[in-house]
């Protein structure tokens, strides 16, 4: 597109939209892309698109005809619009670039493994060095690493310790590298394997009377996957049923659930409507794994009231129990919060 205004309009030159993206990418982290690693990519995939481009030369004049001004104008516009896309595209890429960062740096501090990469601090240069996890941090915000003085030093100036990173780094960023390092000195529990979350539910469900049933709701496939594996690895006996696949073998799941001798525990899509107004009165707990994730408010409200109104509804003869997982400082905390209001929960149910 740039190609195709220049040609139309040489005189244009380098002041049209994509060059003007193109040079705000290498300005400081704070005005420009704010991330070396993803500046070095998105530079190279612009200049492999421009290689070989070469913009028409101005002719003496340099003057257009009065017929060619609508389209070039028509040609600004598009190429403009375009350019607004890639800086969505650029911010996105740079989330990501900083997010696959931090995993890589909580890997690293996992990982002892002595034929990997020295890994230094990005200020001082200084090595980590796995027998002194105390003094090394991580900044969550971009997943830069370094000594825990320097990563303190520049987040108490709401900076990051990296160069030409321009992430908004604040003292609560700071990941303390000791404190993601797993128990070695232990056996593999529940915790290690699948996370904090889910050995807590595990532990709840194992403490329930052995006559009581359980509905486990969660909204996305892979984290059902992992609940499942969670309790049946964890809770040997423990029969774990998930309502999917045909309309036959969903009908013949919710069946076995109001048969007495069925499973025990039935995992739920939360925004399904697979089992919606099933009668599942043999069940008396309903376990959240996490906050629903809606779209509105109205969907959330009425998601949540139908889950719950599977176990609490005509038929039930004992105390229905309702309980929420929610993980404090990360996102369940966030969307609980502004999701979750107290004339609802009355609406939907008085118990436990």
């Amino acid at each position: 597109m740039r190609k195709q205004l220049l040609e139309l309009d040489p005189s244009v030159g380098d002041k049209n939209r994509f060059s003007e993206w193109l040079r705000g990418l290498d300005k400081s982290s704070k005005e420009g892309c704010g991330d070396l690693n993803a500046l070095q990519k998105l530079t190279s995939l612009a200049k492999s698109a421009l290689a070989g481009v070469e913009p028409p030369k101005v002719g003496k004049n340099g003057s257009l005809r009065s017929a060619d001004y609508k389209a070039v104008a028509d040609s600004q516009f598009r190429l403009r619009e375009h350019c607004h896309l890639l800086r969505r595209i650029e911010k996105e890429l740079v989330g990501r670039v900083r997010s696959l960062r931090y995993f890589e740096a909580i890997r690293a501090v996992q990982s002892s493994d002595q034929q990997s990469a020295a890994v230094c601090c990005e200020s001082c240069q200084c090595e980590m060095d796995h027998s002194k996890l105390a003094d090394w941090s991580i900044m969550s915000c971009c997943g830069h690493q370094g000594c825990a003085k320097c990563v303190l030093t520049a987040a108490s100036n709401q900076e990051c310790l990296a160069a030409g990173c321009g992430a908004a780094a604040r003292v609560s960023s700071i990941i303390d590298a000791a404190s993601i390092v797993p128990d070695t000195t232990e056996s593999e529990t529940t915790a290690s394997r699948f996370g904090t979350k889910l050995s807590n539910v595990v532990q709840c469900i194992e403490a329930l009377p052995e006559d009581d049933r359980i509905l486990v709701f969660v909204q996305f496939p892979d984290l059902a996957k992992a609940v499942s594996a969670a309790l049946t690895e964890s809770l040997p006996g423990l029969t774990v049923a998930e309502v999917k696949g045909t309309v036959i073998q969903k009908t013949k799941v919710m069946d076995s659930m109001q048969e007495d001798g069925g499973p025990r525990v039935l995992l739920l899509n939360l925004a399904d409507e697979s089992a919606s107004g099933a009668n599942l009165t043999l069940c008396n707990h309903a376990i959240f794994v996490h906050p629903m994730l809606a779209d509105s408010q109205e969907h959330y409200t009425a998601c949540e009231t139908q889950a719950i109104g599977r176990v609490r509804r005509y038929g039930q003869t004992k105390t229905v129990h309702i309980r929420r997982f929610i993980v404090e400082n990360t996102i369940d905390e966030k969307i609980f919060a502004e999701r979750h209001r107290a004339w609802d929960n009355g609406m939907k149910t008085s118990s436990h």
